[in-house]
């Protein structure tokens, strides 16, 4: 027997919607623009589900174990798949700096990436965009990127 649909696109007055608390949206739902699935993607978790079900734990960026951001989950569509972006640590840490006689704790951003996923109707993930981070990035920098799909230039934060 299958297992139903849970049916909200005649709920929802949005084609997203972003969660969260306080600033921090970390939390985005979306349905697919062919499958009419019901994605979400769990910036804090890491984690992309269709219906329900985990389809995705960024195993294609880094390694074990991953997170990601608040505000950086975020999930937009065209006339065929959904794309997911923002920014993800795989793995996270903490790196310890002796100054002054202190130790002074920072974020470990050696393996700090910017994404931008495609879903595909079957569920199918796949990195159409990253970059690891580095110090050659400015802060607020950005990059461009062409895309062969939809024949356009995007403008894409990588910070």
């Amino acid at each position: 027997m299958d297992k139903p649909k849970l049916v909200l696109k005649e709920f929802v007055q949005h084609n997203e919607v972003a969660l969260g608390h306080h600033q921090f949206r970390s939390l985005y739902i979306g349905f697919h623009p062919i499958s009419r699935n019901m994605i979400v993607h769990d910036g804090h978790a890491a984690k992309v589900y269709s219906n329900g079900e985990v389809i995705y734990r960024y195993e294609k960026l880094g390694r074990a174990p991953r997170v990601a951001g608040d505000t950086h989950a975020a999930l937009t569509w065209s006339k065929d798949l959904l794309f997911i972006g923002g920014w993800l640590k795989a793995p996270p840490g903490m790196i310890e700096v002796s100054q002054y006689e202190r130790i002074l704790k920072y974020q470990d951003m050696r393996m700090k990436y910017s994404h931008i996923h495609m879903i595909y109707d079957n569920d199918k993930v796949e990195v159409l965009w990253s970059r690891k981070w580095d110090d050659k990035i400015p802060p607020n920098g950005s990059v461009l990127m062409q895309s062969s799909y939809s024949k356009s230039i995007s403008k894409i934060k990588s910070d």
